[in-house]
């Protein structure tokens, strides 16, 4: 059985059935060029492989995220104790106190100090270590995060303070007892020298 039919006012005819898009395309292509009129084929299906559902997700792994975590949690702890409190524990054994002044030391790391840095650094292998029996001017006492310190003021001219002492847990009745911007009398070892910030002593003992 025939059917009859146009494309583009052309008559065509063909058997019963469908014909496939590019059976037409190619009448149309014959008779009336391209057709850009006709609905495109149909996009090929893609199969997708079911073993693709099986495989390890890309994500990281939460433990190995908690472990990491834990590890930098850890390594902070432990900077913060050395910095800040390793300073208040007692000491191992007593260090002797020097015969060391305060005016020698002032002309070396004072606020009116002509040496360079690199100089200070190089001097300070002759005071690191050294205790030393001093009184000057109370300027702030305190015990938090820091640490359990002591601020003493020696040159009238400092505008904070020349040292920061931290403290044997063992003074804390004394320290109660100062009297901020009277005199404090104190025994420390040198620990580190100060440029902006004050210089730092250790094993502070309050001898008021």
């Amino acid at each position: 059985m025939y059917r009859a039919g146009t494309i583009n006012a052309k008559t065509f005819v063909c058997l019963d059935g469908s014909l496939t898009w590019q059976e037409v395309s190619a009448i149309e292509h014959k008779f009336a060029g391209p057709t850009s009129h006709l609905a495109p084929p149909p996009k090929p299906i893609r199969l997708v492989d079911t073993d693709e559902f099986d495989k390890p997700s890309k994500k990281g792994n939460p433990a190995l995220g908690c472990l990491v975590l834990l590890v930098l949690l850890a390594a902070i702890g432990f900077f913060v104790w050395a910095v800040f409190f390793q300073h208040t524990s007692e000491p191992l054994a007593e260090v002797p106190v020097t015969n060391l002044e305060w005016p020698p030391f002032q002309e070396l790391y004072g606020s009116k100090s002509k040496l360079t840095d690199l100089q200070k650094d190089n001097e300070w292998k002759n005071y690191k270590g050294q205790r030393v029996r001093w009184t000057g001017t109370l300027v702030a006492v305190q015990d938090d995060i820091s640490g359990f310190t002591m601020q003493v003021k020696m040159d009238p001219d400092t505008l904070t303070s020349d040292f920061l002492i931290y403290l044997r847990p063992s003074e804390k009745d004394k320290a109660l007892g100062l009297v901020k911007g009277a005199p404090v009398t104190f025994t420390a070892t040198f620990d580190s020298w100060g440029n902006i910030m004050p210089t730092t002593m250790t094993d502070g003992v309050i001898d008021n």
